[in-house]
């Protein structure tokens, strides 16, 4: 009680006006002692930005795929820019018997649209005419159903002969390869060196 007292009379020698200097000034005091304290640490910490796991650049892309539509797998072929499935079955049902050289050469494949060849044709590999002979020496053309255009790029048969095997078969499929031999210009000699590129079917 006595120092409240005090403190009484202490503020009862100011004047009204005095009491209000003295506590605008008691306020400034305060409001720079707490900007102060503010500023040296009371301010919240701004959130701390962890960086993330470090993401390594993406690999550049392979090089595009060009594969020989006469040898490459049928998933190979499937991945290859505007391959219809349409076209992609042809080639593999037809590659056993026919030799494709260029895109004109997949263009003449039963049931195959120009559009479709067109679409894939900067896509593919073709072996060209310089490769023709290492083709040949792995291909056993089927009698029953290589084009015509190819059973003229075996040797020993020219347009003649190529012309003949066709005609005979579209009257009367063959069922061996020695049936050839009733074909004008063909004896033994010449089927014998017929026989390792020829074939009926599976044999």
């Amino acid at each position: 009680m006595a120092a409240a007292g005090i403190g009484q009379h202490d503020m009862s020698v100011f004047t009204l006006e005095e009491q209000r200097v003295l506590l605008l000034a008691l306020g400034l005091v305060l409001a720079i002692s707490g900007a102060q304290v503010f500023s040296k640490g009371g301010r919240a910490a701004a959130p701390t930005v962890r960086p993330g796991p470090s993401v390594p650049p993406s690999a550049p892309p392979e090089p595009q795929e060009r594969p020989d539509p006469n040898s490459a797998p049928e998933d190979v072929l499937a991945r290859v820019p505007g391959m219809t499935a349409s076209l992609r079955s042809a080639i593999v049902k037809y590659r056993p018997d026919r030799i494709v050289l260029s895109a004109g050469d997949l263009a003449l494949l039963p049931g195959v649209r120009k559009a479709d060849v067109d679409a894939v044709a900067g896509h593919l590999t073709f072996p060209g005419e310089d490769a023709l002979a290492r083709k040949l020496a792995g291909v056993r053309f089927d009698i029953n159903e290589a084009a015509e255009e190819d059973l003229r790029r075996v040797p020993g048969i020219g347009p003649a002969t190529a012309r003949a095997i066709v005609d005979r078969r579209t009257q009367r499929r063959f069922t061996d390869v020695e049936e050839l031999l009733a074909l004008p210009g063909i004896g033994p000699k010449k089927l014998e060196r017929l026989q390792p590129h020829l074939r009926v079917g599976g044999r």
